[in-house]
Order: structure tokens, then C-alpha cells, then sequence
């Protein structure tokens, strides 16, 4: 039985608690954008391949107190890292820490961990191995607060929003994760028609496939960490589920509409649809969505609007054309906006009946829901 640190992006907690109690994990405690969880290693490698908002998933490997640095330094080289990491092996940390007496940042804490495990080695082989901040073949997470030291190993490697299936991007994206969670806060079911105007490089259009067929968020990547990792059967766990995947063809064909004026962004749509879609009705409109006249009743709308930190617009016009357009395009509908918040969706001229506070990145925004009467 493991502990495991399942990080996530602020708002989705809720969501990953449901994903985890799902594939028989038992919730320890859940915190701002992550949740302390214990589980097996079938646990670890759903969580990697299924979750749809897990970001990084780390098994705890040590934890201690240490009141000084002597006493920090004993205590790490004392735990048998060999069992987890080879000389031949290359090897990364970041740490988080807060409050301790003898670490001034988290960058020394790094080097202090790196210098205690590569002494262990010496001393038991001869040999240490090196660091690749890049691709490493071990990554291990510290995290310290004030005497207490956790270390996890990263059992992810990249961050589980690259999905493997997107080939080309377009400019101000929402990633994989944030697509997928908004889909879930929303409420999508995946049986009304599914409109993303401004869709950008598709990525809200390919995690609503992925969802509406009921699959795995991860079933086209292949890369994880611990696919490298011999002290458990994770490896056989992996290759179960991914024999296990089927092509999902539902009965009732799902519709789906993306509208961007960038030609660019279509394009990689269209190349991310050819790798995941099925039997469901896709269309790609090149237009302007503010000068789109086609009427759509009883539609799923979602868009992530522009910002104004990476594309550059005149808000209150913008937002009134918009609100315009919503209200003339899908009568009856139910419309979710991404903005960066109600000092510009006021234009629109709708009232809101739902609101969740997000991020994307680093920029805070608004998902807000718009019943069209």
C-alpha cells in the first residue's frame, strides 16, 4: 500500500476525488490543488491513464523529522535509494519548503538531497548518478515543512496534460487538463450537440470526444515514468489496461462543431481529429464567430474567450457582439464562457447562473454559465 500525491489545478479537487474513490483509492486528505491519497500500484497507474485532472502523481518513498541540517543530512543518507534509483540511471529534484530553520530556499534544498544521494552511491558502489533536469529516469519531489521531510518519486515524468494526441498547437491554448475539468464542472454528457466557437487548436472539441466515448483521458500516450520502475508491477498493470482499450462506437452519433477565423488553428484541429476521432460528426468551420449566422437549438456552447494577456482586443464591443451573437446563434441553449471574469462578460447582456473561479496557468479567469432563452 502506498501513499500517493496526486497534484491537480485549483478547482478540479472535488473532480480528482471522485476519480480516485472511483479506481478504489482511499482519500487521506485533500488540499489546494492536491490530494494525499493511499492505493496500490493498480491505483498509481489509473490515476496516470484515467484521471482526466490528475497533473502529476508521486509515490512517497521517505518521511522523517530533522530539527538541523547534520540531522537532515544523516537521515537521507541513511534511506536505501538504490532500491529506486541505478548509477546508470539519471535523476532530477525540486523541492517545496516552508518554514524550515536550515534550508534558506528551495534550491538548496535540491542540492542538499542530490549531494546525500550521490554519497550513498559512492559509498556503496563507487559510482553516482549523474543529473538530467530534462529527461530524467528518476525525478524526486521534496517537500519540507519546517522538521518534517517528505520525498516522493514522480511516477508521471511529463505533466499528464500532454495527452498524446495533439500534434500542432495555436496561440492562448487551455491545456488538457483544464479542457477536460471544465467539460466535467460544466456538466457535459455528451449528448447534446457540442459547439466550441473560438475553438483555437481543438483542444475543448478532443476532450469532449474523449469524454462523451467514456475513455481513458491518457489512452494515446504511452510515455511514464513508471513504465521505468522494476520494484512493482506497474509495468504489467499498464500493459492490462492498454490491451483493454477498444475503438468506442456509440449508437448515437455524437455532433460536434468548431468555429475559429484563424485557418492555422483549424489545421491542428483537424490533424488532432484524425488521430482520435471515430464514428462522430465533426465539422470545422473556417468564420468569424461573431459574424456566424447559422441558428442551433439546444446546443452544449463552450469558449475560452480572449484574455488580453496574449491577445490583444477591445473588450466592451468584443463582449457586446458576443453577447449578441450567443443569444441570435442558440436559442434555448445552454452557453459556458472562459473569461477573465464579470468586469467583461457585463457586456454581454446575459445573466450568469453558475460561476467557478480557475486558472488558467497562471492568469486567473472566470467559468461562468449563460442559460439562452
Amino acid at each position: 500500500m502506498y501513499t500517493i500525491l496526486v497534484k491537480t489545478v485549483s478547482g478540479f479537487e472535488q473532480l480528482l476525488e471522485q476519480d480516485i474513490l472511483a479506481y478504489g483509492g482511499v482519500v487521506i486528505s485533500v488540499q489546494k490543488r492536491s490530494i494525499i491519497c493511499q492505493g496500490d500500484a493498480d491505483l498509481v497507474v489509473k490515476l496516470n491513464v484515467c484521471s482526466g485532472v490528475a497533473v502529476y502523481v508521486y509515490i512517497l518513498l521517505y518521511h522523517f523529522e530533522a530539527h538541523h541540517k547534520r540531522e537532515y543530512t544523516t537521515r537521507i543518507r541513511d534511506f536505501k535509494w538504490e532500491n529506486y534509483l541505478l548509477t546508470t540511471q539519471t535523476f532530477s529534484i525540486k523541492s517545496d519548503v516552508f518554514g524550515s530553520n536550515y534550508f534558506d530556499n528551495s534550491l538548496y534544498a535540491s542540492l542538499l538531497l542530490k549531494d546525500a544521494i550521490a554519497d550513498r552511491q559512492r559509498d556503496i558502489s563507487g559510482k553516482r548518478s549523474n543529473v538530467d533536469r530534462e529527461y530524467p529516469d528518476a525525478e524526486f519531489y521534496q517537500y519540507v515543512h519546517q522538521s518534517k521531510v517528505a520525498v516522493y518519486i514522480n511516477t508521471s515524468g511529463a505533466p499528464l496534460y500532454r495527452r498524446g494526441y495533439k500534434v500542432m498547437g495555436a496561440k492562448a491554448p487551455i491545456n488538457e487538463v483544464l479542457a477536460h475539468g471544465i467539460l466535467r464542472l460544466a456538466g457535459y454528457s455528451g449528448e447534446q450537440r457540442f459547439i466550441n466557437p473560438m475553438c483555437g487548436s481543438g483542444t475543448l472539441i478532443s476532450e469532449a470526444i474523449l469524454l462523451q466515448r467514456k475513455e481513458c483521458a491518457n489512452r494515446y500516450r504511452t510515455s511514464y515514468a513508471f513504465r521505468k520502475f522494476d520494484w512493482d508491477n506497474f509495468e504489467e498493470i499498464f500493459l492490462k489496461i492498454t490491451m483493454n482499450f477498444k475503438d468506442v462506437f456509440r449508437e448515437k452519433v455524437a455532433q460536434f462543431i468548431g468555429i475559429d477565423s484563424d485557418a492555422d488553428a483549424l489545421k491542428a484541429t483537424e490533424v488532432t481529429l484524425q488521430k482520435i476521432q471515430k464514428n462522430e460528426q465533426v465539422q470545422l468551420i473556417h468564420w468569424d464567430f461573431l459574424r456566424w449566422d447559422k441558428v442551433v437549438e439546444d446546443a452544449f456552447v463552450i469558449l475560452n474567450v480572449p484574455y488580453n494577456h496574449r491577445l490583444k482586443i477591445n473588450y466592451e464591443p468584443f463582449f457586446k457582439d458576443l453577447g449578441k451573437r450567443l443569444k441570435k446563434s442558440f436559442p434555448g441553449g445552454e452557453c459556458w464562457v472562459l473569461s477573465a471574469g464579470r468586469e467583461h462578460t457585463k457586456y454581454m447582456d446575459l445573466k450568469s447562473s453558475h460561476s467557478i473561479a480557475l486558472y488558467n496557468g497562471k492568469i486567473p479567469v472566470l467559468l461562468q454559465q449563460f442559460k439562452i432563452y
